[in-house]
């Protein structure tokens, strides 16, 4: 005959024979079987069904794939364990952190992962047919973005507890896991167009992005960390009487604290790192200004003119601290266009003129720039900044009919539901606005509530 079909009666009694010992193996004492010991049935069974389908004797075994597939599940799982249990070592030591050849502060934490992970992939390269090492790959990918995210959140909660050589290191060995953990993938063939393969890609891409994130999201902790040293005991006293009388030049302060910080963080941080840093703190420092005025109960000024110079020193002095020694870090965040951190400065000039304004009507420009400026609470602002002069209540309702005007012709430029500043009341104005757009007998003033949250201005 053409054939005696000996493969194919070898197979039905091979199987007879090895069915139940396989079930009885990974059904009552998987546990009990070592990782190693469990990867060695893998490739076992795995080899033998490509085999049969080599051979032309009819498909695999359903048994046999279904004990890959639970002994694959036994092994990720304990692997995945294993790798946590080390990680979580890493996590609860109180890691070093030391400065690289280039002064970059930095810790052991992200060689002593890989060190971990590269063990795991090591052991599944030698033992596991590709398949199913992709598998292993993908499990340990995974185990390192949920040490990411563990790692996210625990900065997010004790960031203001933290020194900030300790946050510049989260940084450094972010960004220094970004580029060490692609090297998992050094033999994958990309070009595969397998499912598995993709799946590995699109994950190895998630876990580079959320380090790339992780870095830049750092950069700002540490910007906030360096702000705490400078918003209470320097930039909150702006707008006081220590700041009207030029007794203290609290703008002055900030800079040279900053510099000194600067001095610091650019030698432990990479310049994209530090110039995002130094974006970061120039914005806050300007934020921080605006709503130490927006955001205090304060007396009238003593004297407006003094006042509003003393706000034209602050803005010089903040501009030509960041213009003079830090444009090129500023250039390199996002600020290229030619101005655009003295337009950024332009709010402190808008406040200088509306404390000094003799009338309402000589500074409309200004009204117009700061009411798209801050958004929902653009009324409240400039309503505040002139009721420190002492506006009598004509005065006042002066500056309320004209603001109401150009609030009418600058509405559709302006997002009158957010702003960027974090002020005390802005919520309490965003709900004034929709009560007052409920009243049908309301009076008001474009839908603004006009009341001064402050209390009386004067008058």
């Amino acid at each position: 005959p053409p054939t005696f079909k000996v493969l194919k009666i070898y197979r039905e009694q091979f199987e007879e024979y090895m069915l139940p010992q396989v079930a009885a193996l990974y059904s009552q004492n998987i546990s009990n079987l070592e990782l190693g010991d469990l990867l060695r049935m893998v490739s076992w069974l795995h080899n033998y069904n490509l085999q049969i389908s080599s051979l032309d004797v009819g498909d695999p075994p359903d048994d046999f794939e279904e004990a890959i597939d639970n002994l694959m599940e036994e092994y990720l799982e304990r692997a995945g364990k294993q790798t946590r249990d080390w990680f979580a070592n890493i996590e609860k030591r109180d890691s070093e952190v030391l400065p690289e050849s280039d002064g970059c502060l930095v810790t052991r934490d992200p060689e002593d992962m890989l060190n971990i992970v590269n063990m795991q992939v090591s052991v599944a390269k030698e033992q596991l047919p590709n398949k199913l090492r992709y598998k292993a790959i993908k499990s340990c990918i995974d185990e390192l973005s949920a040490a990411q995210k563990r790692l996210r959140e625990d900065v997010e909660l004790v960031w203001k507890s933290t020194q900030v050589e300790n946050i510049c290191a989260v940084v450094n060995d972010s960004y220094r896991m970004q580029d060490k953990v692609e090297n998992l993938l050094d033999d994958v063939d990309r070009d595969e167009g397998r499912e598995e393969i993709q799946e590995l890609l699109e994950a190895m891409d998630s876990l580079c992005t959320s380090y790339v994130v992780m870095a830049v999201d750092a950069t700002k902790f540490a910007a906030m960390s360096v702000m705490e040293d400078l918003k209470e005991p320097i930039l909150h006293q702006v707008f006081t009487p220590a700041w009207e009388e030029g007794t203290e030049q609290f703008a002055q302060i900030t800079t040279r604290t900053l510099r000194d910080w600067f001095s610091d963080l650019s030698v432990w941080l990479p310049d994209y790192f530090f110039s995002k840093l130094v974006r970061e703190c120039f914005d806050q420092t300007l934020s921080a200004y605006v709503e130490t005025c927006l955001g205090k109960k304060v007396k009238p000024f003593q004297n407006s003119a003094r006042a509003s110079q003393q706000v034209i020193n602050d803005r010089f002095a903040f501009a030509e601290f960041f213009l003079t020694d830090f444009s090129a870090q500023l250039a390199a965040s996002g600020m290229r266009k030619p101005g655009e951190v003295d337009q950024s400065l332009d709010v402190m000039t808008h406040m200088s003129k509306l404390i000094m304004a003799p009338a309402p009507t000589d500074v409309e420009p200004d009204i117009k720039a700061m009411l798209l400026h801050f958004g929902s609470v653009g009324e409240k602002a400039i309503l505040h900044i002139v009721g420190l002069r002492g506006l009598t209540k004509a005065e006042l309702d002066d500056w309320k009919f004209v603001v109401s005007q150009d609030i009418s012709e600058v509405g559709g430029e302006c997002n009158f539901e957010q702003t960027k500043y974090d002020l005390p009341w802005w919520k309490a104005q965003t709900t004034a606005v929709k009560e007052k757009e409920a009243d049908a007998d309301g009076e008001g003033t474009g839908g603004f509530a006009s009341s001064n949250p402050f209390g009386s201005v004067g008058g």
